[in-house]
């Protein structure tokens, strides 16, 4: 098992988890970690989620 703990750790699992960023568009497109599912925090407070995947953690 990977130290998810650390920024080198999570990229490392991202094959295997799904990193969601919860920021707004404009900071998303400031820059990103590549592989992470954009969800702005307003979407998952309104019951968005259901494109993630339920087999990854």
């Amino acid at each position: 098992m990977s130290d998810l703990s650390t920024p080198k750790g999570a990229y490392d699992e991202l094959a295997t988890v799904q990193l969601v960023d919860c920021r707004e568009q404009y900071e998303w497109d400031a820059g990103r970690v590549e592989g992470a599912i954009h969800m702005p925090l307003n979407d998952i407070m309104g019951g968005a989620g259901g494109d993630l995947a339920a087999d990854r953690p």
